[in-house]
């Protein structure tokens, strides 16, 4: 249940957890924004593929980025 440095292995998958949902919470709230600000500026209608288009770009960019920072926050030093 302990890690090699004496870290609960539940505390590691806590903060993983938190860690994941940040992220998720953050992706929406950033596609929404921008989703938002193209559908008032008539980019593309509430019922286009534009709208999905929008939260697909974000996601790879957020799942780039998440994938980036985990490797430095949750090294073997940690």
């Amino acid at each position: 249940m302990y890690t090699q440095r004496g870290e609960c292995a539940m505390n590691i998958k806590i903060k993983a957890f938190i860690y994941v949902s940040a992220w998720i919470a953050a992706w929406i709230a950033f596609s929404s924004i921008i989703n938002a600000g193209l559908l008032e500026v008539n980019v593309y209608s509430p019922d286009d593929k534009g709208m999905l288009i929008t939260f697909l770009f974000t996601a790879v960019i957020f799942l780039g980025g998440a994938i980036s920072l985990y490797k430095e926050i949750f090294t073997s030093d940690s």
